[in-house]
Order: C-alpha cells, then structure tokens, then sequence
C-alpha cells in the first residue's frame, strides 16, 4: 500500500502494549495483552481496520461481489440456486482460510 515505515511505526506504537479485563457483575478479571485488532471507539480505528481487510480475497467470478463496510460483510451472487451455491461455498472456502490466517 505504499505506507511510509514512518507511520507504520507510528501506529505500531500506537497498537501495541494494549490491556483489556472482563468485568461479570461486580468481578473483575486480570489484565490481558490484545495481541490483535485496532482500537474499538478511536477515530482511526476504522481506516486501520480498512487497511487490515485490504487483501481479503475476492470472489473469482463475475456473478459474485463482496461488499465490505467497516467491519459489517456481505457476499451477493447471482444465477440459478445450483450456481449460487457452488460459488458460494467455493468462495467461503477462500475467505475461511483468509480469516482464519488473519485471525479475524
């Protein structure tokens, strides 16, 4: 993407050494690293998760769109029932390995 090293340290800095607790009732868990996912809340947060999903895979045929906003997905497709499927399930083969490498 053509990002200077400069702001990839910068928002490094920015996401790492990240807590999180749990509180159930009047309970309070440890404190925990988050080792992935950006800033729930934050202004950047969004353009960071748009950076993060950038490679995620198409779909390989012209009957079949992603459609990505924020962190909300949709797959649409179009033909007969059988063709729907097939393509369906091809693809979500694809993204399932995708999510799963990127832990999402």
């Amino acid at each position: 993407m053509r990002i200077p090293g400069s702001i990839i340290m910068l928002i490094a800095t920015y996401l790492q050494g990240r807590l999180f607790t749990v509180r159930v009732g009047s309970n309070l868990s440890s404190e925990l690293v988050i080792r992935v996912g950006v800033v729930q809340g934050s202004k950047v947060g969004p353009i960071l998760f748009n950076i993060f999903v950038n490679d995620v895979p198409s779909p390989r045929n012209c009957r079949s769109q992603l459609c990505l906003f924020a962190d909300d997905t949709a797959f649409i497709s179009t033909g007969t029932p059988q063709t729907i499927m097939e393509d369906l399930n091809t693809y979500l083969t694809q993204l399932g390995k995708w999510l799963i490498q990127w832990k999402i």
